[in-house]
């Protein structure tokens, strides 16, 4: 996490990484206040090879958006890219979160039968 706090300017951001066996979830978020703008700024990154049928190889799916605010022109930017596939993305992280509990479960069962 790196923070600046001052008359002139506030900016905080962090970085969350989680790793399970093969599989990565980094989450990295940024606000910020200065002079010249206001806004926000996240993205998720899955690494995994859950939805790779093809081959075992892991494949990167990221999720980015931002909201901006430039104080010296009036001027407004909000850009989500992933608005028009929206459905299609929550329903494959639906998917991935089912078969990551799913494959957890199993591990437990597993570790449970040996004990």
């Amino acid at each position: 996490m790196d923070t600046v706090l001052s008359l002139q300017e506030q900016k905080t951001s962090f970085t969350v990484k989680s790793k399970m066996n093969e599989h990565a979830f980094n989450q990295d978020m940024s606000v910020y206040n200065t002079d010249e703008r206001i806004g926000m700024e996240m993205s998720n990154t899955i690494l995994t090879n859950i939805l790779n049928t093809d081959s075992i190889d892991n494949q990167e799916f990221t999720i980015s958006s931002f909201l901006k605010y430039d104080k010296s022109t009036s001027s407004h930017i909000i850009r989500f890219p992933i608005i028009k596939n929206y459905p299609v993305i929550l329903e494959t992280i639906k998917d991935v979160v089912v078969q990551y509990c799913r494959g957890t479960a199993q591990l437990h069962q597993q570790g449970g039968d040996k004990g």
